[in-house]
């Protein structure tokens, strides 16, 4: 259905979205019938001077509204370029690697040299939506994989083995010659329409307006990245409605990375942009001009999470960088074990949970439920990143004898990752892209957060094996088994076997699309139990565990938040009073179990008390201010959430929280102001920053209501999303697991 259609026999949907001020961010349907008189009351209620909203603005005075951009040249990419440039052109990087060897080199190990046709993983992806969505359509993927093939329009036909430009992926020009780009993604930046071309070496101007050209300021920014790290789908690519896709933007502005210390009080971290993390300097071992007095480049191999892919190109060194690279960016522990009765073993002593997990009384004849603690350590987006659904990181959890035996072993060990729903609420694990509706959930951790996996087994009577030893493990495969064995298929097909020798004719590389992922073991815990096993003398220690598992439990569903609670005042009790940064941590996470229990005034005393002992901190008032808002005291979330947005910039969900107690406060001038403030920051897809804005020129009568409320229609989440859901939950036990966010997964006794 075309997007005028879907307005015209959905007018209903507006009436939603412009209903009160108090629920657009909860959705209409959302709020307790209860609370709503009252959330109007307070809204139109008198206030006090200082407290009065800002004087509506005349019709000429209301700033026009700020609307994705949704045309373009190759659209359904958002890539430009400034006037005409060839594909051959930006192809051609032997211009480039004439002088700069060391950079070449790297960069021909990378993953952006292999984003094109001549990755079958991408090929089979791309050929399949080619064939169910026409090749034009497939432009959505060019202006990021394909820019050499897109800006020729030769996406618009079949693409040929022997073809460079489906050989070049994302060149030295791509990035160089870029002068704008925005973190809208799909590909949102635009190439110059001057070429970037070497300079004379034996000139000092000419090398000097090389360094220049080389370097435009767009190069330094993270939107450079962001253009094509994010994703969307849309009507424009055969979807029903708009769907997130690709986001590794969105959590990094979110995060302390970016300079937003709002979520909660951490430890001190420093900033990071993209290419902080992966350009960092590295020591040229060729002759390179762009190399320092002292011989350290920016390193362009780009790594990340693509094991496979080098696997696939048989590079074992590149495998081994990026294991290297991966290894240590996530914490695990077995952070607590629960010990139940079972059968008519000896089941009197011992019993409950024993937090941290270290010597706990086990014996036979009893169950015993663990909750092992996965942190993103270092990690700028969530972990795993990229398309997430692609993703195969796995936790699991052993039990070994005191002999070293294997006692217990999951029967299906965790995935870090994201389930991508069908129309029919059936899982895609393979990429397929034409067929994707919804997310079913997401098991993908943000920066700094942490989640919890539960595992259960139940101890045969007649165990002797004692103490016992629970080891935890990440172990990180960078691309799901349906993806694997449909690249495989590819690779061995007629066209698979066309790009893999052309590939071996130019670049000396045996493309072999069916070889075996590396599994790399990125973190390992171990504690014992039972009889026998060694206790933690080590309080400062435990204190921090029971704090990330509090983080961690925070994310189970309502009923249960008050277990994060029970864990965060166990680690009060254990933590150094010589540690306020610490002891503030963990008071804050007390607060965030008061604020999502509705207990507001107790979340504000305990924020206030997390603010005495680390001043200065915005998360205190971003709690604060998150625990009135759940409760619609909105002018007392005000403040606080003002303060927490100053002091995070460039957070568009810090601006979303303040414009929706600003809009429902009745403050609607400063509301819009706030939500193009988080709009302009880089989230010009984001509904509910879309939807605030809406709001806000409605109340203040703007020129353009109209568009901006069809920009908040034409981002909403799908109504048909929670049946989606529901089917895939009745069809499938596994679905109806992993929905539940804190799950237990059963570990069989060997």
């Amino acid at each position: 259905m075309s997007g005028s259609a879907e307005r015209g026999v959905t007018a209903a949907r507006r009436v939603t979205a412009t209903c009160a001020w108090s629920l657009a961010l909860l959705g209409c349907a959302g709020a307790p019938a209860s609370e709503a008189p009252r959330a109007v009351a307070r809204a139109g209620a008198s206030v006090s001077p200082a407290a009065a909203p800002a004087p509506t603005p005349g019709p000429g005075e209301v700033p026009a509204a700020l609307l994705p951009e949704n045309r373009g040249p190759f659209f359904p990419s958002l890539t430009q370029v400034a006037g005409t440039i060839a594909g051959a052109d930006l192809a051609d990087t032997t211009a480039c690697a004439s002088c700069h060897t060391e950079i070449a080199a790297q960069w021909q190990a990378s993953a952006h040299a292999f984003a094109s046709f001549n990755n079958p993983i991408y090929r089979a992806s791309i050929e399949r939506f080619r064939t169910a969505r026409g090749n034009e359509t497939s432009r959505f993927c060019g202006g990021c994989h394909d820019p050499s093939l897109l800006v020729d329009g030769a996406l618009d036909v079949a693409v040929a083995a022997r073809d460079p430009r489906a050989h070049s992926g994302v060149t030295c020009r791509t990035c160089h010659q870029a002068e704008h780009a925005t973190f809208d993604g799909n590909g949102s930046y635009r190439l110059a329409a001057t070429l970037l071309t070497g300079p004379d070496p034996e000139s000092p101007a000419s090398v000097a307006a090389h360094k220049v050209a080389a370097r435009p300021a767009t190069l330094a920014t993270a939107q450079l990245c962001g253009s094509c790290h994010r994703a969307f789908l849309s009507e424009a690519t055969g979807q029903p409605h708009y769907l997130q896709g690709t986001d590794d933007n969105g959590p990094w502005l979110h995060s302390v990375y970016a300079g937003s210390a709002v979520m909660r009080v951490d430890d001190e971290v420093s900033e990071q942009t993209c290419s902080s993390c992966h350009m960092p300097s590295e020591r040229a071992t060729r002759p390179d001009p762009a190399a320092d007095a002292v011989g350290m480049v920016r390193s362009h191999r780009f790594l990340g999470g693509h094991t496979w892919l080098a696997a696939i190109r048989g590079d074992e060194d590149t495998t081994a960088r990026v294991q290297a690279f991966l290894r240590g960016v996530v914490s695990v522990d077995v952070a607590a074990a629960t010990i139940l009765p079972l059968g008519t073993g000896a089941a009197g002593e011992g019993l409950g949970e024993h937090a941290p997990a270290d010597a706990a009384p086990l014996r036979a004849g009893q169950r015993v439920v663990f909750d092992v603690v996965v942190r993103n350590e270092s990690v700028g987006h969530h972990f795993p990143g990229g398309t997430r659904d692609a993703q195969d990181t796995l936790v699991e959890l052993q039990l070994l004898g005191n002999s070293g035996e294997l006692l217990a072993a999951p029967s299906e060990p965790h995935r870090l990752g994201s389930a991508m729903l069908d129309e029919h609420g059936v899982p895609q694990w393979a990429r397929e892209i034409e067929d994707l509706r919804a997310v079913g959930y997401d098991h993908t951790i943000a920066p700094r957060d942490a989640r919890v996996v539960r595992f259960a087994v139940d101890v045969p009577e007649d165990m002797t094996d004692w103490p016992v030893k629970a080891v935890a493990r990440v172990l990180h495969r960078s691309r799901t088994e349906a993806l694997r064995e449909v690249t495989c298929a590819e690779g061995r097909s007629r066209e698979g076997k066309a790009f893999a020798a052309i590939t071996a004719k130019w670049t000396g590389e045996h493309i072999d699309a069916c070889a075996p992922q590396p599994v790399t073991e990125l973190a390992r815990a171990e504690v014992w139990l039972g009889a026998g096993a060694p206790v933690s003398t080590d309080s400062q220690r435990d204190a921090r565990r029971l704090y990330v598992r509090g983080l961690g439990l925070l994310h189970e569903v309502q009923e249960q938040v008050g277990r994060a609670g029970g864990s965060f005042e166990r680690a009060l009790a254990l933590v150094d009073a010589g540690d306020p940064r610490l002891r503030a941590a963990i008071v804050s996470g007390q607060a965030a179990v008061a604020g999502q229990q509705g207990r507001a005034e107790a979340a504000a005393a305990l924020a206030d008390e997390a603010a005495a002992l680390l001043p200065g901190h915005p998360a205190p008032a971003w709690l604060k201010g998150q625990a009135y808002s759940a409760v619609w005291r909105w002018e007392q979330a005000i403040a606080p959430l003002r303060s927490a947005a100053e002091a995070a910039p460039k957070d568009p969900l810090a601006h979303a929280a303040l414009a929706l107690a600003l809009g429902s406060a009745g403050r609607a001038s400063e509301a819009l102001a706030t939500a193009q403030r988080g709009l302009k920051s880089g989230a010009r897809r984001n509904y509910d920053l879309l939807r605030l804005q809406a709001l806000a020129l409605t109340d203040l009568g703007g020129a353009d209501v109209q568009a901006a409320m069809t920009a908040q229609l034409d981002h909403r989440p799908n109504d048909e999303a929670p049946n989606w859901r529901a089917a895939c939950q009745e069809a499938s036990p596994a679905c109806a697991r992993e929905r539940v966010p804190v799950h237990t997964h059963a570990l069989v006794w060997r």
